[in-house]
Parts: structure tokens; C-alpha cells; sequence
């Protein structure tokens, strides 16, 4: 009897021991394919990331490629209008490259969630002359047909982030420019569905009858660095970020967008899209209007014998900055850094300066130390002098840290002139 015991306790002791093998089996089965998923997922980020270096390294050097040798060009030309063409050529390549930066920065503010819209008025005429005005040329430059087909009472205005709503068609209707071949078609529907309270809601299509799409790539399409390979064009494609960066702002607004494509055939998006909206004869309209008509009066800007501090360590920069400031008039005395900055502005009689532009990253002593010293240093004016920053750094907690210094206003680099010469106008003449 003891040795039927003894042997049932055997076997159930190794049954026991099977089952601890077998669960252990399954454990590290289990363990060792979730490590091969976790090493399959590493394997296409660390692809998806190779991909977007080479593409980047091509991007950046097809341009500069343009620039510098445009650049050559225009310096042993003497034909003023060739000289002009060749700007032309420059400038536009610039602004792809600075195309490729925002939407690095845009991706990584999505990321962290420190995109913000700033809602305004919105004109449909507005948008219609964006289109004619950046879109339209885009097709008429590859001789692809586009056509707008807005279904949109002209009195309707909505309140939207302008910035963000254009950024939104650019990135889809530059794609289907760059994808659709010469003589092809493309075009924009947009189509008002209806009005609820203080919403409107809008279908929106965009097609062309380009290239397409694999019905594999759909599904990653609006995942970041996503390029499907094609050998059609191959010239400044761009980060493979513009969908990601449309799909994240689209979610940002509450509404949809979907893509079908036929692969060499032609791709259409859809969005449903609604925002707040208010009539062009409202009165709280008018009023805004008015506001914004006293400050825009069309009146060439002109500042006589206004004296301006420009702190800027970059010599390239200084000349730029000082020829466009004096061409409005503007005295201007220049700093290379912050200590330099500090103590022009020190000897100065009280009010001598109406202004101080400055960047942030300078030697000896930055912006920000700067800025804060002006503040602190017991002058009257130093409380109020207006301090801009031009500087190349551009993400929001830049920009905070900067106003948190006590300057009045970020302007991130490159700036374009007309936005410096606003700017300058609202502090000089007391607007901001």
C-alpha cells in the first residue's frame, strides 16, 4: 500500500513538473515571439529612418545643388534679367528647403502634442485667391489641368487656423501635382452639406488621375516617413512627413479624411471638415473689419530718423537686416553680441531707441541674459522698449522661454521682409 502511495505521489509530483515545463515551454514561446515582433517593429523604424536620412540627404542636396550653382551663375552674368531668373531659381529652392524644415518641426510638435491652432476669420475669397495664387501654378507649371469646384455661399466665413487649413490642401494638392504627369487632370471639390447652430459642415474631395497608389502602401500612408517607391519623380520628393502631418491637423480639427487609389490610375482624398462660422454682414464681423482696416491702411512704411538696436552676431545677417531696416527709413546701430548690445544701449540717452532686435544665441552674452538685464537695469524706457527676437530657434518652449525673459515678440528665422516691416509698424506705432 505504501508503494501504490509512494508511487501516485511520484507521478503526480512529475505531472506537476511537466506541466511547470510545458508552461515554461509556453512562456518562452510566447516571450521569444513578442521579441520577434518588438525586433520586426525596430527593424522597420530603423528602415523607415534610413530611408528618411537618404531621402533627406537627397532633398537637401538637390536644392543646394540649385542654389550654389544658380548662385555661380548669377555672379558672372551681366543680363540683369538672366541675373533675375537665376534669383528666382535660388529663392524657390530656398523655399523647399524651408519647406523640408517645417515639416520636421511640425512632426515633432504633433509628437509632443504643442500644436496649437489659432483661430481667426476665414474668407472664402481668401482661400480661392490662395489657390489661385500658390496651388494653381503648381499644375500650370507640369501643364496638368486643375479645376476648383467650390459649392460655398460667397457670405459664409468661417473661423478656422488659417496657417493649418492651407498647410492641409498644400500638402495634398502639391502631391497630386508632383505625382500627376503632364497633360493630366486634378481638381478640388468643395461641397457645403449643412449648417447646425454655430457649425457648418463641408465634403471636400481632392483626385487626379496621376500615378496612384498600391493598396498595400494605403495602409501606411499617413504613417511618418511613408514613401512609396516610384521611379516616375524623383526630384525633391520631400520627407515623406506631408500626410502624417495632414492626417495629425485634420484629427486636430474633429473631422475625417479617407484615400482611395488605383495604382496607375489615380488617387482621391475626402474630408469632412466643420468649423464655427459667422456671415460677412454680421455686425461682429463688420466691427473686425473696421479693426483690421485701421491697422492695414496700405500706407508705405517710412520711419525717419528712428533709431533702432540690432544685436546680431552673424555677419551675413547684419548686412541683410541693416540694409532692409534702413530702406524704411530706420538709423540703425548693430551689436555682435549681447555685452556689446548691453552697453550701447546703457550710453544711450532715455528714448534714443524705439527698438531692439535680437537673436538669442550670440557670444559673451546671449539674448536672453541680455533682455533681462535691459529690464532690470532701472531706466525708464528699458520697461517698455520693445525687444524682438529673430532667432533660429523655433519650437514653442523656445518661444516661451524667450517671452518669459521679457521680450515682446518671436520672429523665427527666416524672416520674411514684409513680416519684420509689420512688426516693426505695430510696436513703433503702439498697435501691440
Amino acid at each position: 500500500m505504501e508503494y501504490i502511495v509512494l508511487g501516485i505521489f511520484c507521478i503526480c509530483v512529475l505531472i506537476i513538473l511537466l506541466i511547470r515545463y510545458i508552461l515554461k515551454n509556453l512562456t518562452d514561446i510566447k516571450h521569444h515571439k513578442e521579441l520577434k515582433v518588438a525586433y520586426a517593429a525596430l527593424e522597420k523604424a530603423n528602415s523607415a529612418k534610413q530611408d528618411f536620412l537618404s531621402q533627406m540627404s537627397h532633398d537637401i542636396r538637390t536644392p543646394m545643388n540649385s542654389i550654389i550653382g544658380n548662385t555661380a551663375l548669377a555672379l558672372e552674368e551681366n543680363d540683369i534679367d538672366k541675373v533675375h531668373e537665376y534669383l528666382e531659381q535660388i529663392q524657390l529652392s530656398s523655399e523647399f528647403m524651408l519647406g523640408l524644415l517645417n515639416d520636421i518641426l511640425d512632426m515633432a510638435k504633433i509628437e509632443s502634442n504643442k500644436i496649437v491652432l489659432h483661430e481667426e476669420y476665414y474668407e472664402l475669397q481668401e482661400f480661392l485667391d490662395y489657390l489661385n495664387a500658390v496651388i494653381k501654378p503648381l499644375f500650370d507649371s507640369r501643364n496638368i489641368n486643375f479645376q476648383m469646384n467650390i459649392k460655398v455661399d460667397d457670405d459664409l466665413i468661417i473661423i478656422t487656423d488659417k496657417l493649418r487649413f492651407n498647410q492641409i490642401f498644400f500638402n495634398l494638392l502639391s502631391n497630386a501635382s508632383k505625382y500627376t504627369k503632364p497633360d493630366g487632370k486634378a481638381s478640388i471639390h468643395i461641397n457645403e452639406v449643412n449648417r447646425e447652430g454655430d457649425f457648418v459642415h463641408f465634403n471636400i474631395s481632392i483626385s487626379d488621375n496621376g500615378i496612384g497608389m498600391s493598396q498595400e502602401f494605403l495602409h501606411y500612408i499617413f504613417d511618418p516617413f511613408a514613401q512609396e517607391n516610384n521611379k516616375y519623380n524623383n526630384e525633391m520628393v520631400g520627407t515623406g512627413l506631408g500626410m502624417a502631418i495632414v492626417k495629425n491637423l485634420v484629427d486636430l480639427m474633429n473631422g475625417k479624411i479617407e484615400v482611395f487609389s488605383v495604382k496607375g490610375e489615380g488617387t482621391t482624398f475626402v474630408l469632412k471638415l466643420s468649423f464655427r462660422y459667422v456671415h460677412s454682414y454680421d455686425e461682429k464681423y463688420k466691427k473686425y473689419l473696421e479693426e483690421k482696416e485701421q491697422i492695414i491702411k496700405g500706407e508705405e512704411i517710412i520711419f525717419n530718423d528712428k533709431h533702432i538696436l540690432l544685436c546680431e552676431d552673424n555677419e551675413i545677417n547684419i548686412i541683410i537686416y541693416k540694409k532692409l531696416l534702413e530702406k524704411i527709413g530706420l538709423i540703425v546701430d548693430c551689436a555682435e553680441n549681447g555685452v556689446a548690445g548691453l552697453e550701447l544701449f546703457l550710453s544711450s540717452e532715455e528714448n534714443y531707441y524705439s527698438m531692439i532686435l535680437m537673436d538669442v544665441r550670440m557670444p559673451v552674452m546671449g539674448g536672453i541674459e541680455l533682455t533681462q538685464r535691459i529690464r532690470a537695469s532701472g531706466r525708464k524706457d528699458a520697461k517698455r522698449i520693445p525687444i524682438v527676437a529673430l532667432t533660429a530657434n523655433a519650437f514653442d518652449s523656445d518661444k516661451a522661454e524667450i517671452l518669459k525673459a521679457g521680450m515682446n515678440e518671436h520672429l523665427s528665422k527666416p524672416v520674411k521682409p514684409e513680416k519684420l516691416y509689420d512688426v516693426i509698424k505695430d510696436y513703433i506705432e503702439g498697435i501691440r
